[in-house]
């Protein structure tokens, strides 16, 4: 499901007496972004566990709302014991529990995102994939706003808000790609 952020319009800048056509950005649900990454796995013959998804999840967030100044999708994202997780995504996965998803998701399911958003998953994708889940979980532990809302609630809940997510990745780390 898209949900738009930013309306296509056209806007006229005063200062340089030039129109021109702002572009849509739109924002999914993180379960469609799941699946896309789930069909892009299963394509490639890569194991996907939930605790991979989650922090694929939250990169693929962070990542978006540093280069694109938007989110990719609109779940928020809690503190969870191993790191970040999205509920919803979470809650849908969590009956494989530690074992591969052997969820199939079909063409229908990578047709819901549009060719931007394709191309933004497919190049984080490329750069993220092959990290293990321990790995993924070991890079945000090292991070603070995972940990931050971590240690305010450590009974799993707290939201990690995307205004800090984007400071803190936007000042404190490079840009995997530019």
């Amino acid at each position: 499901m898209r949900f738009p952020l930013i309306p296509t319009k056209a806007c006229y800048n005063y200062s340089v007496g030039i129109m021109f056509l702002s572009t849509a950005i739109m924002v999914y649900s993180a379960l469609d972004i799941a699946k896309y990454i789930l069909a892009v796995a299963s394509e490639n013959g890569d194991v996907m566990t939930n605790l991979k998804l989650q922090k694929l999840l939250f990169y693929a967030q962070v990542w978006h709302l540093v280069k694109k100044q938007a989110p990719l999708f609109k779940d928020d994202a809690e503190a969870g014991q191993f790191g970040p997780i999205i509920p919803e995504v979470y809650e849908f996965y969590k009956k494989y529990g530690q074992l591969p998803i052997a969820d199939q998701s079909s063409q229908a399911d990578v047709d819901v995102l549009d060719a931007e958003a394709q191309r933004y998953m497919d190049k984080f994708l490329d750069l993220f994939m092959d990290h293990s889940a321990t790995s993924l979980v070991n890079m945000i532990y090292a991070e603070t706003p995972w940990r931050d809302a971590f240690e305010k609630n450590p009974d799993g809940h707290g939201v990690i808000p995307q205004n800090i997510l984007q400071q803190y990745y936007s000042q404190n780390r490079v840009a995997p790609w530019d």
